[in-house]
């Protein structure tokens, strides 16, 4: 496997929700074990220790749940402001005025989200959203009447 190949495999797990991971886990698991269990059957090292097998595939697979959740919990940035944009973006479409303060972004969407992240959402989806000035000089988003339209 070329290390392209296996950075896109890893995008791939990151940037796909904790359920899609989940049900395909449950279908390449199996397959995994049983591949493993007839590679350590076939070496003729471990005929006499059975017990090590066993013991070898329960590291193997904790290995790989211990993977896929290194993987789920470091995903990537560029996946994190796809979903943060996604639900600024509905709950914005749901106001009369369609912008919001960052404060008002914080309150009702996430807390977590601080103002340099919402700027970079800015930044990455200029066709979505605008910057925003509210009422008593506040930075806000506002979305973009080509946004609007495409989702509507």
């Amino acid at each position: 496997m070329k290390t392209e190949e296996a950075k896109s495999l890893i995008s791939l797990i990151r940037d796909s929700s904790a359920a899609d991971v989940t049900v395909v886990s449950f279908v390449i698991l199996p397959i995994l074990l049983a591949a493993w269990s007839l590679f350590l059957n076939s070496l003729s090292a471990l005929e006499t220790h059975v017990e090590a097998k066993g013991y070898l595939l329960a590291v193997l697979l904790v290995i790989y749940i211990g993977g896929v959740f290194i993987m789920k919990l470091f995903e990537s940035t560029k996946g994190k402001r796809e979903r943060a944009a996604q639900h600024i973006r509905n709950r914005l479409e749901r106001r009369n005025t369609h912008l919001g303060s960052f404060d008002y972004i914080r309150r009702t969407v996430n807390p977590e989200y601080s103002d340099p992240f919402l700027l970079t959402i800015l930044d990455e989806f200029p066709d979505d959203f605008r910057r925003a000035q509210i009422k008593g000089g506040k930075l806000g988003l506002a979305l973009n009447e080509s946004s609007e339209e495409g989702n509507t």
